[in-house]
């Protein structure tokens, strides 16, 4: 049983930390809107990039946390 426990509580900080950095992501998005219309329009596609890259972070985390059988 506390195996069962453990795993439940692991699967949930998985999918906790998938919604947090899919938060950030869609906050990178805005910000990268937001350097679309300033003096900074260079740095645009890189913080897309990061933003791109905490999604499929998020998504590896849910695979894993559905292939946690508790």
């Amino acid at each position: 049983m506390p195996t069962n426990v453990r795993l439940l509580t692991l699967q949930d900080d998985l999918l906790r930390a998938a919604r947090q950095l899919d938060e950030l992501g869609l906050s990178l998005n805005g910000h990268a809107r937001y350097l679309h219309y300033s003096i900074h329009r260079a740095e645009v596609s890189g913080v897309n990039a990061k933003a791109r890259e905490l999604r499929g972070s998020a998504v590896q985390m849910r695979e894993i946390a559905r292939t946690l059988t508790p």
